[in-house]
This record gives C-alpha cells, structure tokens and sequence, in this order.
C-alpha cells in the first residue's frame, strides 16, 4: 500500500490530466447526502472511510468499496496518524455492458481487500 500511495502523489505531481481522482483530508470530514451519479470504486491507501448513518460499512486503509449509482449517501472520512487519502475511478454505465446482472441483489455497494491484481 504505501508503493501505490507514493506512486499516486507522485503522477500528481508529474501528470496533468489522470484517469482517475484522489481525495484527501487532514481533518475528519462528515459528509452528508453525497449523490454517487456513476458507478465508484474507492480505494482507501490511509485512513478510514465509513458510510451510512444507521448501517454502517467501514472501510479501512487497503480496503475498497465499489458504490453503483444513488441518489445520496452519507460517509466521514477519518484520518489515522496521518492524511486521510483514497483513489477514485469513476466508470460509465457502458463500462458493464455485456456483464452478468444479478437483479436478486439489493446491494448499492461492494467492500473488499485491495490486493496487487486489482
């Protein structure tokens, strides 16, 4: 994790324009009715992302969630003994075209392990 995360900071600061976005915080954020317009993965390189209010799902530093489209979530982002820093890629809808849909799933998210073949 902290290859990948040195490796971003510096394309930032190498690269203009980057497939994907970065957000970072050194102080705890709550963020409230974020709308999510297009399928999200978040990858958290430091700290912890939590969203809901009632059902939360934590995401901690080498984990990821990817979010399908919704009108608003609530999330905080919290830094640990350091900056709270997390990769975004943001994919169209077309991106999942051809792939299996599982309508039995009521899921908006999926939480996971970042490991090197992601």
């Amino acid at each position: 994790m902290p290859n990948l995360l040195t490796t971003i900071k510096q394309l930032k600061i190498e690269k203009g324009a980057l497939p994907f976005s970065v957000y970072t915080s050194i102080k705890e954020q709550k963020l409230l009715s974020v709308p999510i317009a297009k399928p999200l993965l978040i990858v958290v390189l430091s700290g912890d992302k939590v969203l809901g209010t009632h059902d939360k799902v934590a995401c901690h530093s080498g984990d990821f969630i990817f979010l399908s489209d919704s009108p608003a979530i609530d999330m905080r982002n919290i830094p640990k003994n350091q900056e709270y820093f997390a990769l975004l890629v943001e994919f169209d809808h077309q991106d999942f075209r051809g792939l299996p849909v599982n309508l039995a799933s009521k899921t908006n998210y999926f939480v996971g392990k970042t490991i090197p073949l992601l």
